[in-house]
């Protein structure tokens, strides 16, 4: 894997996340927070996982093992979770920009939530989290459609359908 494929990644998974959180602008307070029973109770919850999850995977590229889930609140609004993602993607940018063809090489050591140790090779890292964040937001698209909005593709050949025709 290349840094531009990473690149690549990382502006799909921006750009997904965008249009997932213009997706749940359509859904009203009580719809937001609205027990439906999935992996996450809500869009709410399922948002928080997806981006606490974001935030948790550059802080292990980085060096550090969190240990917690990072906490926006109890029940934060959609603002406030618009806000930590555009902080969390403004950091990976910066972390993604310094890369090297050397340091996809890497090797990173981390421990999860339960202090358990692992190793993983950085680029395999960056797969896992668009991939994360691709299964939830489908759960957020099923949860959307559940309280009678409209759901957006975030599909990667939508994605790359815009890039070729110059409207990302």
């Amino acid at each position: 894997m290349e840094i531009k494929d990473i690149k690549f990644l990382f502006d799909y998974n921006k750009w997904a996340n965008k249009r997932m959180l213009e997706m749940v602008s359509s859904v009203d307070h009580e719809q937001f927070g609205r027990n439906l029973s999935g992996s996450f109770s809500s869009i709410r919850d399922t948002l928080l996982h997806l981006i606490g999850v974001e935030l948790l995977w550059l802080k292990r590229w980085k060096g550090e093992s969190l240990t917690a889930m990072p906490q926006w609140g109890e029940a934060p609004s959609l603002e406030t979770l618009k806000n930590a993602l555009d902080d969390i993607e403004k950091e990976r940018d910066e972390f993604l920009s310094a890369l090297t063809e050397e340091s996809l090489k890497q090797t990173v050591s981390f421990k999860n939530l339960k202090g358990e140790a692992f190793e993983h090779l950085l680029t395999d890292l960056f797969l896992h989290l668009v991939n994360h964040s691709t299964y939830h937001r489908g759960q957020v698209a099923n949860m959307v459609r559940q309280v009678g909005s409209t759901a957006i593709s975030t599909d990667l050949i939508v994605f790359k359908n815009e890039l070729l025709a110059n409207k990302v």
